[in-house]
């Protein structure tokens, strides 16, 4: 089994390869961490509430269908919030 961050960095991977720029991968996701894939949800956290809700807005879809195309099931992915990433 993969690690949580290899996971992750599959999903960027196929980010990638559908057309999302290294310099939107690293201007939007380079704070983003990989916490569990937990109930086939994947847990993120991000420090930065701004950029949080920007990926939540804009990428979420991205991201379930990279989950999607390396697990071949739809799965979801959440962002924790500070209180819940100090907690987990």
């Amino acid at each position: 089994m993969n690690s949580i961050h290899d996971i992750w960095e599959m999903v960027l991977e196929n980010l990638r390869q559908n057309g999302i720029t290294d310099t939107t991968i690293k201007t939007w996701f380079s704070e983003i961490r990989p916490v569990d894939l937990k109930d086939s949800v994947l847990l993120l956290y991000c420090g930065s509430d701004f950029q949080r809700q920007y990926v939540e807005n804009l990428f979420f879809k991205n991201i379930r269908a990279a989950l999607k195309d390396l697990f071949s099931y739809d799965m979801g992915v959440r962002m924790l919030s500070h209180e819940e990433f100090q907690n987990y």
